[in-house]
Order: C-alpha cells, then structure tokens, then sequence
C-alpha cells in the first residue's frame, strides 16, 4: 500500500515552490538527481496532471528510497546523507518540541491553579475590606462624637455663667466691657446652634433660656443707652438752666449745644445701638423678632422724646417769629418761610441721628419721626390755610410743594431724589391740608358764580359785532367799570395770561407785524370779554385748579364744573330767549349763535385739561318721602285711614331713601347741547329764509312765492352769514352752519315740490303753475351757488383787507 503524501516534505514543498522556507534547506536540494524529480513533482501539482500517476511515481521513488543503497564506492550513500541527516534532525526536534509542549502543558496548568487561587484570594481580600469598611466607618463616627461632644457640651455649659452674669448684672454700664460683647457673641452661637440642631434632648428649653438671656442682654443695652441720653441731657439743661432756656441763647451756641455737644456720645451710642439693630435684622431671630424690635423702639423713641424736648422750645420760638414777620404777608410767604427752617432743620436732624444709628437700617424711622417733629409746622398752617378765601393764593401754596410729586413712588428718579429725606411724606399733610381748603373754595366758588350768577335779558345780546366797533368800546367801558367795582382776581389773572402768553408768541422778525399782533392780542383779549360770565369763570376755574390737585379729584370736581356751567348757560339761554319772545328773528338768531358761540368756547377750551368726563355719582332718593308728605297735606287723615296693614308695609319701603348709583358724562351733556342749539339756529334760519313762500294754503300764485323765495335767499342768506361771522370765527363751522341750513331748506322744498305735485295730479292745482316752480334739482343747485358765491366773496374781501 502506497504511503500518502498528505503530511510529506514532498507535498509541502510542491504546494510552496516560492517561499521563504525553501532557503532552509539548501543544503539538501544540491542533490541535482532529486532536485530534478521534486521538480517534476511540483510541476505535476501544478498542472493538475493524474493524481494515480503521481502517486505511483511517488511510491516508486519511495520504495527506490527505502531500498539499501550499497556500493562499492559508497556513492549511493553519500547521495542521500543530507536528506537522512535532515530527517534525523527533524525527528530530534520533534522530540524536543514534545518534551517543551508537554512542559508548556504542565506550566499552563500550573497557571490555571495560580490564578484560582488569586480568584480566592480576591475574594477573601473583598470580604475583608467590607468588614473593615464598616469597622472604619463606626471608629471614624465614633471619633468625630468624642470629639464634637466637648465643642457641643460648650453651647450647653454656658448657659448657667451667662445666666449668672445677667441677672447679677447691677449697672447697666456692664455693656461697655469687652467681655460683654463675648458673651453676646457666644448667645448668638448657642442659639443658632440650638435652631439648627432640635433634635437634642431638652434643646428647646436651652433654646428659651438662651432667647431670655438676648433679651435681658439687649434690654441692658437699651437701659445703658437711655441712661446715655437721659445724662447728656441733664447736662445741656443744667447749663442752660440759667438762661431759661435754649430758644434764648444765640444761633450759634443754641447749635454748639443741641449738636456739638450731643454729637460726644455719638460713637459710644452707635456701637452699643447697632448690636440690637443687628440683631432685629438678622432672619436667624425671626422668632424673637418682636421682643427685640420692642426693645429697639424703646431706644428710638427716647432719643426721639430726648430730642424733642430740646427743640420744642426753639422751634415754637421761630414759629412765633414767622408768626409777626409773616402777619400781615399772605399765606405762600408764611408757608415758604416756615417750609424752609423745617426743611433745614430735618436736614440737621437727619445727619445727627446717622450718627447715633445706622443710616441704611434705621432711617425709615427717622422719616417716621419727622412727621411728630413739624407737628408746629402743620397747626400753624392748618389755622392760616382756614382763613385763606382767595383760591390763587391756595393754588400757589400747593405749587410751593410741585417739585416733591414729579416722580412716581417708588420709580428710580423717585429713589435718587429722596435717598435720606422723604420729603413728599414729611409735607404731604400740609399739601392735603391746602387742597382740602381749595376743593371748598373751589366748591363755593361755582356756587356763588356760575350757579348763582343771576344773568341780565341782554346777556348774550352784548355780541362781538365786527362792524360796530362802538358798540364794543362801550361794552368794554362797561366791563372795565364793572370790574373796578368788583372785579374778580381768579377772572383777571386768566385774562392776563392769556394777553402774556399771546404777546410772547409774536415772533421778533418784523416790528409791523409785532404791532399788528398786538392789537390783535389786545382785540383778542376784549373779544374774550364778551363771553358769558361765568362761563369765562369756568375756564379761569379750570386753568388755575389744573394739576394742583389730585389728579382723580381734578377729573371729578372738572366734571362737575363743567356740568354746573352748561347749566347756567342754558338757564341764561332759556331765560333770554323767553323774554324775547314775540321780537324779530334777528334778535333770536343773535340769542342762538352767542349760545353756540359761549357752547364752543367751552368745548375748544376744555380740551386742554385732558378730563375724563364720566363720574360715578351716588346718591340718596328721597322722592318716596317727598310724595308721602305732600299727598299727607294734600289729602290730610284720610290717607292715614286708609292705609291698611298690607299696605303700612308697601308705604314703609316706600318711604325708605334709595341708593341711587348715576353715570354722568358732561362731554356728552356738552355735546348734546351743541347738537340742540344748532337744531334750533337752523330751524330758526330757515324760517327767516322761507318765511311763507312755501305755504300751500296761502292763495297767492306759486310763480310769485317762487320767486319771493329766490329774492329772499338772494337778499337775507348774506346778512345771515355776516351775522355767524360776528360770534363764529372758525370758518369751518361756518360752513357746516350754513350746509346744515342748506339741508334743512332743501328738505323742505322737497316736501312742498310733492306735494303741490300730488296736488296738481289730483287737480287741486294747474299745472301751468307747476310749470314755473323751481324743480327741485334746480333749487338745489340755486342754493349752493348763492352759498359758494358768499363764500367767494367773503374769502376775497379777507385777502384785501
């Protein structure tokens, strides 16, 4: 049986012709003879040639090389020595190779027991650190209790020698020694130590023996320092005893003692006040917050108290003098006199009390005092505001006080501008004061002269008539005499700011035209004169009151102003055109457009002022009892018999007054009756101008009434409109006057052109005489051409002139 080539050098070398390993084996391929059949061997693989073949020829070589070689010459022998050699080598290193793989195979072994045993060793080394963990970590806590216990026994033992100290505490000059300050310190610790650590046994009632000892510590703080104040007083009285008191002594010693001397004890006092202020301030002692704020007052208001003894005298001294100075001055000087000292005065106060107290902590409460402090101050002015009648003069007073309101509470500008002082609270109840007054000044004013005011039949017949120049310098004169007699200074000053304030608008560029606007200024200022009293009253009112008081208060007092206003010109109104009854129409479209004129005077004016017109306004009715009583004096006993049990209570929820709650809007009120005035002024007009032309039951012809109306919208439709321009002077109203007028006749025409139309089909009428009526159309048209010719000529007449 042939052996395979499977594992043979032969097969190995003919699968790897080009290798490396080749190199190896030099020595053997220099045998040609079998260098030639390995080269055929290897051909034969590579070309895939008859494996059986191969096979054979292979056994045949290896049956040629088992074969003994013998010769005499020993060639054969030599021939195969390398290859034999080489197999023999081979073979010892197979053997060496196994002896080394059997030894590799006892050392891995070996290595795998090793590292079981390491396995073992970790986790035994695993459980060991587990255990010494936790061995660790009870001696580590163990020694940190021992060593916390003498630091946690020490907030505890202190407690029975601060408790000792305390209440064997005889002076309160205690205070001033340093181990006094320690021993705040160590309260301070001992409390917060007690408040963070509650769950020690009997810590809350360390922790109130502790709040008691901060207590009884601060209270001999407060005593100390009242004593301190009490001391320095005594000694500022005791040198001034012989000189009465300090009001007498010169400015500059009265001030050498209230401050100089005062100021000694500054730096003692503020640091022994501010271990209490520090302490009210801390979020630590929010629990004992209320006794030791208590005890801080305490300290506030005897330096307050100690004060205030001092200054009374000297401040009631000065008063009394600004008092005779100021006696027969009027109420602004008074106030800005006595404004001043006390604004000086709180200025002198502030600075000392920073030095007693902490600034940023403590001065709410300095402001606070200021308050107790100009008390002279407000019963001084309250008794002159009392007395004060003139409602400009009150307006300036509460101007003096303009500059601490301009800014919003609490916006920035605010807080820049009163950093130290807030002087916007310290005058705020003399502001009030003042505006109370004026409120009832102003109230009483509108009584006595817009809805008291008693106007004449000619009242709004005096009219700004521009082709009458005498007319007006008589009622000028008039006016001016009236004045004199008994003129009004709220009136005059209006008057006069109106003449100031056009003046100043004249522009400097050409002297002519500065005088042409003068006599304007000045014809302007008379014009204004010839309003309704109290309506230029009412304007005076509003100008001087505006921004003087709140600004709530304004809106509501404007509306009522207003209100009140339209009602005295309306009664004024009402009351002229009665006693005109009968008179011509001129004269009652006079009345209506000085109404329209006074009406709008009012409406451009009140624009300024920014009211808001609506007001809420509630009220009690009592109409139910005025019934009552009048159907009781009508009727007598009879209704009292009447009256049965189920009715006694319908008539007791009768006569129960009602809350009534009414929504006014004096700009709709103002509006409404503008609306109604022109109504009337064009009802009126166009009556003037249609007269009876447009009667149907008149017999005249229709041509003629026709052409009446032509001639009388030709002739008195100028007139009209040179009339308006005597009260109207915004050109656009006067348009829509005279198209309102133009509508309202149109309107009319409209219904006679149907109606003699209806008629002429019913044959009540000819329609030859149909024939020569204006159609309606055409009238239309007629209208508006006289209307823009008027307006034509009245714009060229204005650029000539």
């Amino acid at each position: 049986m042939g052996r395979s080539r499977r594992d043979s050098l032969v097969r190995d070398i003919a699968s790897h012709p080009a290798t490396a390993e080749t190199q190896s084996i030099v020595g053997l391929l220099d045998d040609s003879y079998l260098f030639d059949k390995l080269k055929t061997l290897s051909l034969a693989v590579e070309n895939s040639e008859d494996l059986q073949t191969v096979s054979d020829s292979g056994s045949q070589i290896d049956d040629n090389e088992s074969e003994p070689v013998s010769s005499v010459n020993g060639s054969k022998t030599d021939k195969y020595s390398y290859y034999n050699a080489y197999l023999d080598q081979l073979n010892t290193k197979i053997d060496e190779y196994k002896v080394v793989l059997d030894q590799t195979r006892q050392v891995n072994d070996q290595l795998n027991g090793s590292i079981e045993r390491f396995h073992k060793i970790a986790q035994d080394t695993g459980v060991f650190i587990d255990e010494t963990k936790t061995i660790h970590e009870k001696q580590s806590k163990l020694s940190h209790l021992s060593e916390s216990i003498p630091r946690t026994l020490h907030y505890f033992e202190a407690l029975d020698p601060i408790m000792r100290r305390l209440n064997h505490a005889t002076s309160p000059a205690i205070v001033k020694k340093g181990s006094f300050t320690s021993m705040l310190a160590t309260i301070d610790e001992s409390l917060h130590f007690l408040d963070e650590n509650s769950q020690f046994k009997d810590a809350a009632a360390y922790r109130i023996k502790f709040k008691q000892c901060l207590i009884r510590a601060c209270e001999l703080v407060s005593h100390f320092l009242q004593n301190l104040l009490k001391q320095t007083n005594q000694e500022i009285l005791d040198k001034t005893k012989n000189k009465n008191s300090l009001s007498g002594l010169p400015s500059s010693t009265r001030d050498a003692f209230l401050y100089s001397k005062f100021s000694t004890i500054a730096e003692t006092f503020k640091s022994q006040a501010s271990e209490i202020v520090k302490r009210v301030n801390d979020k630590a002692y929010y629990r004992y917050h209320d006794e030791l704020n208590s005890i801080l007052h305490e300290c506030f208001n005897h330096y307050f108290q100690t004060r205030l003894k001092l200054l009374t005298p000297v401040i009631w001294t000065h008063i009394d003098d600004i008092i005779v100075k100021d006696k027969d001055l009027d109420l602004v000087k008074f106030i800005q006199d006595g404004k001043a000292y006390f604004q000086q005065l709180c200025t002198d106060e502030y600075k000392l009390f920073v030095e007693f107290f902490p600034e940023k902590e403590c001065r709410f409460k300095i402001n606070q005092w200021f308050l107790q402090l100009c008390e002279p101050l407000y019963d001084s002015i309250r008794i002159r505001v009392l007395k004060e009648t003139d409602i400009s003069t009150l307006c300036d007073s509460v101007t003096l006080f303009a500059p601490y309101y301009e800014f919003e509470e609490g916006s920035e500008e605010y807080l820049r501008q009163f950093t130290d002082i807030q002087y916007d609270k310290l005058f705020e109840p003399i502001v009030h004061k003042v505006q109370a007054r004026l409120i009832l000044r102003v109230q009483i004013y509108v009584q006595q002269n817009i809805l008291s005011y008693k106007p004449s039949r000619d009242v709004f017949m005096i009219s700004n008539r521009r082709k009458n120049p005498k007319a007006n310098s008589n009622d000028g004169d008039k006016r001016t005499t009236n004045a004199k007699n008994g003129s009004d200074p709220l009136l005059d000053s209006y008057l006069s700011s109106l003449k100031t304030r056009n003046i100043l608008s004249i522009s400097d560029d050409d002297a002519d035209e500065k005088y042409i606007n003068s006599e304007e200024t000045t014809d302007r200022i008379t014009q204004l004169q010839t309003y309704y009293p109290p309506l230029l009253k009412t304007l005076a009112l509003l100008s001087k009151i505006y921004e003087m008081i709140n600004s709530v208060v304004f809106d509501d007092m404007a509306h009522h102003i207003v209100h009140d206003c339209i009602i005295s010109l309306r009664k004024a109104y009402d009351m002229v055109i009665r006693s005109s009854a009968g008179k011509s129409d001129i004269n009652n479209l006079d009345v209506s457009l000085a109404y329209l004129k006074n009406l709008l005077m009012l409406r451009d004016s009140i624009q300024n002022f920014n009211i808001q017109y609506t007001v809420n306004e509630t009220y009690l009715d009592f109409s139910g009892v005025e019934g009552f009583f009048k159907s009781l004096k009508e009727n007598g006993r009879n209704v009292l018999k009447k009256t049965n049990s189920s009715t006694i209570l319908t008539l007791a929820r009768e006569l129960v007054p009602k809350v009534v709650n009414n929504m006014v809007d004096a700009r709709t009120e103002l509006i409404s009756e503008l609306r109604n005035v022109i109504k009337d002024f064009t009802e009126k007009t166009s009556l003037e101008l249609i007269d009876d032309t447009l009667d149907i039951s008149n017999g005249e012809d229709l041509s003629s009434r026709n052409l009446k109306l032509r001639e009388n919208i030709k002739a008195r439709l100028p007139r009209i409109y040179e009339q308006i321009l005597n009260y109207i002077d915004d050109q656009d109203i006067v348009v829509n006057l005279l198209d309102a007028v133009q509508e309202l006749i149109t309107q009319s025409y409209s219904k006679y052109y149907e109606n003699i139309s209806e008629m002429a089909e019913n044959g009540e009428l000819g329609k030859d005489q149909i024939a020569d009526v204006m159609y309606l159309d055409v009238f239309a048209d007629f209208f508006a051409k006289e209307v823009a010719e008027i307006l034509k000529n009245d714009g060229t007449n204005t650029q000539t002139r």
